[in-house]
């Protein structure tokens, strides 16, 4: 393969727990994927991206693992694992694994020794400090709320874990501990897998423990990952980590947490050899609290200027850590499939390697279970009670925690009308989206004009265009709010994306005569120098 393959990648993002059940415990498993795997390709990807499936006590659903070379039972065996990678490769289907390397969980072997003694084997695997005046090291404060230390009275010292206190971070100043991951990360390429993406990367090398420039919450905390995030130790270990990757000619994407572009430039040029590309963790609120198409366009501007000849984008507008993207992006009312199908054209025809998050391509919606009980994620949680703390009442506190729970994407995959969605026959571990009776793939397989093969109609188009793959990019209509338009070209190819980003009619003026319709969300035709563009309507047109 070219050493730039990915870039030609349409990657679909599986979260097992929630995909499919085949033996009706409820639970999503390696069996149910593989018997998905015809539909899976039917959709145009050529890639899979498995989140965890290693053993772990899924304290926080995978992400935290107590074995890096073994399958958590719920989801089968290694031999089960080996059976879905040669059926997948046997479809052209690349895997990419989901690699979890800034921390293990509390019940890994090596945290469980580490933990006994100051003086064993493993002791320094993790980041072990002493008590300061009796209390916590410092005053940073977790990811999920409440300080980052945890006491364990064994060692009379406090471990690190910048996620829930049972993820312990590693510590990457050892060289054994470097070296052991090292190793497990070459085991899997020689297993065959084709690539990674790398969770939670940019927090491998701690700042000093007296370093907390962050002002203090309300609760007298300095958050963490701010304080961490991007240091030049974490730099240098993506780069050593990178020569593994180059030898196996393996496909790898990093979830970073970044300010600027020129923080994204770091970890996803191909001068600099840490990551193919680069996926920026925006926190759901964030995006919530500020999204806009003009937002949106600025962004992409700011990477694309940074990266089109040195670099890769990963585009995506949905993951297991967001709300569904008609929900957040579009309007899963009115306009349901109209904005659904605006944002897939949006997302597959701009530069860089599209990514699509299970159950996006059947325009799967945001679930709001009525009580914080029937929650799963312990982020959700967390953060209800942040809200109360910051002042909110009860009922706005849940009303913003369902709105950017990560259980908004985990609800499980719906395949059919019946009673739990086609996922299982036994009650999922996590409530099904009661719409499953009309938004689900049985209904959508053989309807034209469904959000689901529309995916497939853009998916065929970009794949048979290197224009669209690998393309300029030149946006149009930038001073507008409503528009987000831009242009594709390479070598006298050029495609025209216009799209009407709201919920408002909006007047264009554009020269219709020199191009043909490929492909519309409305289906209509076009040959006027001017169009009043509907709500939400998405045209792609060739130039003649």
């Amino acid at each position: 393969m070219e050493k730039d393959w990915y870039k030609d990648l349409v990657v679909y993002q599986i979260y097992p727990k929630s995909f499919m059940d085949s033996n009706n415990d409820g639970i999503g498993d390696l069996k149910g994927i593989i018997s998905k795997l015809d539909y899976i390709k039917s959709i145009g990807v050529n890639a899979i991206w498995l989140s965890p499936v290693y053993c772990s006590p899924f304290k926080d659903n995978g992400y935290d693992i107590s074995n890096y070379k073994d399958i958590a039972p719920v989801f089968g065996t290694m031999d089960d694992f080996k059976e879905f990678l040669t059926k997948a490769h046997n479809l052209e289907l690349k895997v990419i694994m989901d690699l979890v390397i800034n921390h293990t969980s509390d019940e890994h072997e090596w945290f469980k020794i580490s933990s006994k003694s100051r003086d064993n084997a493993y002791s320094d695997y993790y980041i072990w400090h002493d008590p300061v005046d009796g209390h916590e090291p410092n005053n940073w404060e977790s990811c999920f709320g409440g300080s980052a230390w945890e006491y364990v009275k064994e060692r009379d010292q406090y471990y690190l874990h910048l996620f829930s206190k049972g993820q312990p971070d590693l510590n990457y100043s050892s060289p054994k501990l470097k070296k052991e991951i090292f190793d497990m990360v070459r085991w899997w390429c020689e297993l065959g897998v084709d690539g990674f993406r790398v969770d939670a990367i940019s927090y491998l090398e701690k700042a000093p423990f007296t370093y907390s420039p962050n002002k203090e919450n309300a609760m007298g905390y300095a958050f963490c990952m701010d304080i961490c995030s991007g240091r030049e130790g974490t730099h240098s270990i993506i780069k050593e980590l990178r020569k593994i990757f180059d030898e196996y000619n393996c496909m790898s994407v990093g979830e970073v947490s970044v300010s600027n572009v020129e923080e994204l430039y770091k970890y996803s040029s191909d001068s600099r050899k840490e990551f193919n590309m680069a996926i920026p963790f925006i926190p759901p609120v964030v995006e919530i609290d500020t999204f806009t198409p003009s937002n949106m366009r600025k962004s992409i501007i700011e990477s694309y200027e940074i990266l089109k000849s040195d670099g890769c984008w990963a585009r995506f507008l949905s993951n297991h850590d967001k709300p569904r993207q008609v929900s957040l992006y579009g309007d899963d009312k009115k306009y349901y499939k109209e904005s659904a199908k605006l944002l897939a054209l949006i997302t597959h025809l701009l530069p860089g390697t599209p990514f699509i998050y299970q159950g996006e391509e059947i325009g799967m919606t945001n679930i709001y279970y009525p009580t914080l009980s029937e929650y799963d994620d312990i982020d959700t949680k967390n953060f209800y009670e942040h809200e109360l703390a910051e002042g909110k009442s009860k009922e706005d506190a849940f009303k913003r925690a369902q709105m950017v729970s990560r259980d908004n994407a985990r609800s499980p995959m719906q395949w059919d009308d019946t009673l739990y969605g086609g996922f299982s026959n036994s009650k999922p571990w996590l409530g099904v989206n009661d719409n499953h009776t009309t938004i689900n793939v049985k209904n959508e397989n053989n309807d034209i004009t469904s959000i689901l093969n529309f995916y497939r109609n853009i998916i065929k188009i970009r794949l048979n265009s290197k224009a669209l793959r690998r393309g300029t990019l030149e946006f149009i209509f930038k001073d507008s709010e409503k528009l987000f338009a831009y242009k594709r070209e390479l070598d006298g190819e050029e495609y025209v994306v216009i799209t009407n980003f709201s919920k408002d009619e909006e007047l264009i003026n554009f020269p219709f005569d020199n191009y043909t319709l490929v492909i519309s969300n409305y289906n209509s035709n076009y040959s006027k120098s001017s169009l009043t563009l509907k709500p939400y309507e998405a045209l792609l047109l060739k130039r003649k």
